[in-house]
């Protein structure tokens, strides 16, 4: 194998590390509960651990993934139905766990 490739498979291998401990720091906190429980005072560390997951999964085939704290719960209302609509995402449950998840990681909880 060229010198060349081998500096591609580790340039990608890089990338890919760098790109999965940064999501790292997006997991739920206790910290996000508190904050989303305004608003849902039924929900669990686990629902929010789900919508991290799902939107993970779900929302990063079509394009790289923002922060939640780059919009506010105003703007992720508006964003998330046709989000949802290209991303054929369907069930309910799965739409309610992605908006905590993203309504819990938001700056201003308005």
């Amino acid at each position: 194998m060229p010198l060349t490739s081998h500096y591609h498979i580790l340039l990608s291998a890089l990338l890919c590390i760098l790109a999965c401990s940064s999501l790292q720091k997006w997991q739920p906190l206790d910290t996000d509960l508190v904050n989303v429980q305004h608003h849902h005072p039924d929900i669990k560390i686990q629902d929010l651990k789900t919508g991290y997951k799902l939107y993970i999964e779900k929302c990063s085939g079509c394009h790289a993934l923002h922060h939640p704290s780059e919009y506010s719960i105003t703007q992720w209302d508006s964003i998330l139905p046709e989000m949802f609509s290209q991303a054929k995402i369907n069930n309910p449950n799965e739409k309610l766990f992605i908006k905590q998840y993203l309504y819990s990681k938001t700056k201003s909880q308005n």
